[in-house]
């Protein structure tokens, strides 16, 4: 009778699997239907790399130089649509080389290169994780996770948008993967990149803060003015130096909006957008982030106490945390979740996962596995029956709360299992072969 269950778990388990990977060479397709200049962020993302690799460089944050450009590139001489790059300053050394090819080569090494890193740090996560899983084994469970962000929601958006998401999985998930194995100038390195996203550094550097590692803190540190450093030679240190105030002046401007658009935020701050006017609710981001901060902070501190048995889940917070508090979070970021799987998933067979013996590691599993079906079910109900326009304005709000609502419940039970681990509690698993 149990072989017989355990067959049609995996049956069942191979079912979705495979809706995954139709999902995903759908998805896979798209990445490559459209006009390369029709991949909107991507084609910004572009604008910048040629103006980074221009004579006229130090215009890298001039909003009307930015525009101008745009319209070159895009052909959109007639549109009155504002378009601005408020990208971190660390980015011009990476852009350059792109601003060097053509529109479609570069297109096809963005993506490559992102990709790749994105499958590199899940596999390095699952490595230190498991590291007497055999390497083909490893590189299956890599393969189910790259499958899975393909076929969700947040992928498929940023994918039609040719946003570099996959480089933040790769850089946080290489983080967490450096972090655990104590390669500390690694850890450092990659938190020193990762500051292109700025807003999602300082969640994965209270970790090496609240452990005491110094040479993470020290080599990030160090990078982070090497990138500067560089920025300031290829577009000029005033120009590197007016972005804090040129981030404030376009996260404020009303015209801008539309570009940054906060209201389709999946943090708190996107929640605030709907509720209040978005200037006020720009305005309470940064409490909320610094709240997120300390919260993570303590979590860690615990963490840390408890043992090796919680660090895992500290990990899995400070991701989760990312996403709930920071200032800036948009629906493709959250393909980061998948590190969580990587880290805390006790085993990739379905007959194990669903064995585990506690009600919080079982809801943790079955809402990390059923992300990509569910999200697109709340999605395509919004889009049919919830969505709502305000002064002209498209507010997905159902989609909004349900990503806050999600995330705030693997926030909860990630801290719950880091805290239960202190009684020393083990995942009970059945001694099935693990296939997967």
């Amino acid at each position: 009778m149990a072989n017989k269950k355990h067959l049609a778990i995996r049956t069942l388990a191979a079912l979705y699997l495979t809706m995954l990977v139709t999902a995903a060479g759908f998805m896979f397709e798209w990445m490559f239907k459209l006009p390369t200049i029709k991949y909107h962020d991507y084609a910004k993302y572009y604008t910048m790399a040629k103006i980074v690799a221009s004579d006229e460089s130090h215009k890298f944050y001039d909003g009307e130089h930015q525009l101008n450009e745009w319209r070159k590139l895009s052909n959109e001489g007639a549109s009155e649509r504002p378009v601005c790059m408020e990208i971190s300053p660390v980015w011009p050394a990476i852009l350059y080389p792109f601003g060097k090819v053509s529109l479609q080569t570069a297109y096809l090494l963005w993506q490559g290169i992102w990709m790749s890193a994105g499958a590199i740090g899940l596999f390095s996560v699952l490595r230190s994780i498991h590291s007497s899983t055999s390497l083909g084994r490893t590189i299956f469970r890599t393969f189910i996770l790259c499958t899975a962000i393909m076929a969700s929601l947040p992928e498929a958006r940023g994918m039609v948008l040719g946003q570099p998401s996959w480089l933040i999985l790769g850089l946080l998930s290489g983080f967490c993967a450096a972090f655990l194995a104590k390669q500390d100038v690694v850890a450092g390195i990659l938190l020193a990149i990762s500051t292109i996203k700025f807003q999602y550094s300082p969640f994965f550097g209270v970790a090496a803060l609240a452990a005491g590692r110094w040479k993470i803190i020290a080599v990030a540190a160090a990078g982070f003015f090497a990138l500067l450093g560089a920025a300031a030679v290829i577009v000029g240190p005033d120009t590197v130096l007016q972005y804090p105030s040129i981030l404030l002046k376009w996260e404020t401007m009303k015209e801008y909006e539309i570009d940054i658009n906060p209201q389709s935020m999946v943090n708190f701050r996107g929640v605030l957008s709907i509720l209040m006017p978005s200037e006020i609710a720009m305005k309470f981001s940064f409490p909320i982030m610094i709240a997120g901060l300390l919260l993570t902070l303590k979590v860690w501190f615990d963490a840390l106490k408890i043992g090796a048995k919680a660090v895992p889940w500290a990990l899995s917070f400070s991701v989760i945390a990312v996403l709930l508090f920071s200032a800036h979070v948009h629906m493709y970021e959250c393909i980061v979740l998948a590190i969580c799987a990587a880290l805390t998933f006790p085993s990739f067979d379905p007959v194990q996962l669903l064995s585990v013996n506690t009600w919080r590691m079982r809801l943790w599993i079955w809402l990390l596995a059923i992300y990509p079906f569910l999200l697109w079910v709340i999605f395509l109900l919004d889009a049919k029956l919830f969505h709502i326009q305000i002064g002209g304005m498209t507010f997905s709000v159902v989609t909004v709360f349900t990503f806050n609502a999600i995330n705030i419940v693997l926030a909860v039970l990630a801290a719950i299992n880091l805290y239960k681990s202190r009684e020393a509690e083990k995942v009970v698993v059945n001694n099935e072969p693990d296939v997967a």
